[in-house]
């Protein structure tokens, strides 16, 4: 669990921190190391929030995501996200349709990332060389 810096970040962070004092079995993590964020998204079997990450990452890992509020909204959706209110009945529902419907895992198994793949790094390396320095086009107009 992480927050972001969005406003009432402060109060999200101070419940989860409580509710880990409280429960053994949660574990409130501020950040992750590269190799443990990669390891848990490989393990998950869904994720729940409002991140971009559900939209950015997990296809890539064919994970579902239950999206809650209106934050990502608008994104184009690869097919993995499924939109939820804030209701506690919707929420448990998404999830449940994440973890048990074999349809929708069936159907999000081999979904393409619209947002990239493995081989964008090289595609962006490509784009980078191929900008001339020397032509004046790419030249910041300077304001007077």
């Amino acid at each position: 669990m992480q927050s972001n810096s969005d406003p009432g970040f402060v109060k999200i962070d101070n419940y989860f921190k409580n509710y880990e004092k409280q429960n053994q079995w949660f574990l409130y993590l501020k950040t992750l190391n590269r190799i443990q964020f990669i390891n848990l998204i490989r393990n998950a079997k869904v994720l729940v929030g409002n991140s971009s990450m559900g939209f950015l990452e997990a296809p890539f890992y064919s994970l579902p995501v239950v999206n809650i509020g209106n934050r990502q909204k608008g994104r184009n959706n690869p097919g993995n996200v499924i939109f939820a209110k804030y209701n506690q009945k919707e929420i448990i529902k998404a999830i449940e349709k994440c973890c048990f419907n074999k349809e929708f895992l069936s159907k999000i198994k081999n979904i393409k990332n619209i947002y990239g793949n493995i081989s964008s790094a090289k595609k962006i390396v490509k784009a980078i060389k191929s900008v001339d320095l020397n032509n004046n086009k790419w030249l910041i107009k300077k304001l007077t």
